[in-house]
């Protein structure tokens, strides 16, 4: 009998540092920012956010690639994005946040500018 417990009080232990080793993710915050998937739907929404940078600070700007894009739930959607760019002819990055509400309808929050590598 005092065997059969060792055993079973060994295999508890064995268990017990094997699912501190084999840690689980902890699950997502609800309300966080998460990864997302640069798809057409994302695309679209970078250039949303391109035309309307263009339309309120005039000059030339092209969307090149959607580097980065990470979604948020709210009441309806933010969209965080890093983007790359063509501005006056030249290679830059921004980051943009876009809010999708509910019914559809898009408003570009916040443009910034990324200061370029030396």
């Amino acid at each position: 009998m005092k065997f059969r417990h060792g055993l079973l009080v060994g295999a508890l232990f064995a268990v017990n540092a094997a699912a501190e080793v084999i840690q689980m993710p902890a699950p997502p915050m609800p309300g966080s920012y998460q990864a997302a998937a640069v798809d057409e739907e994302v695309r679209d929404i970078a250039r949303f956010a391109v035309r309307t940078e263009r339309q309120q600070a005039g000059g030339k700007l092209k969307l090149l690639n959607v580097m980065d894009c990470e979604r948020q739930v709210v009441a309806g959607l933010n969209y965080r994005l890093r983007l790359a760019v063509r501005r006056d002819g030249k290679p830059a990055t921004a980051s943009a946040l876009v809010f999708v509400a509910l019914d559809g309808s898009r408003t570009l929050v916040s443009w910034i500018w990324e200061a370029p590598a030396s």
